[in-house]
């Protein structure tokens, strides 16, 4: 392949390399065409890619949102579990209810017993 000079073309239409340079030309022109469809169509490829990726994206956010909602309910009904169990007295406060009703019941048996037995 001749190297042209800077600012030359060769020697114009009478050249003999001139449609052998045209034909390198048109080689390459092919060349080039077909890697531009190659490259339109991965864009195309990518261009769908992305509208999936998008459109799953949207759908990801309307599921997220739905469980934001879902877990308000849950924080709100467990902080009603929580109110329930925070007044559900301990073991011993259990055994201070328990002794506290024995002592008034063994005060009422005595009393009553002192009142049918003189």
């Amino acid at each position: 392949m001749n190297i042209v000079p800077f600012g030359g073309g060769g020697r114009g239409p009478d050249d003999p390399m001139l449609e052998r340079r045209v034909l390198i030309l048109e080689q390459k022109m092919e060349r080039i065409e077909e890697a531009l469809r190659r490259v339109e169509a991965a864009l195309k490829h990518l261009a769908e890619d992305n509208r999936e990726i998008r459109k799953q994206l949207f759908e990801l956010g309307v599921k997220f949102a739905g469980l934001e909602g879902r877990m308000a309910g849950l924080e709100g009904r467990m902080a009603g579990i929580e109110g329930r169990l925070s007044q559900i007295p301990t073991v011993w406060q259990s055994i201070a209810i328990l002794a506290t009703l024995l002592i008034g019941m063994s005060g009422i048996v005595f009393s009553a017993s002192r009142l049918f037995h003189p």
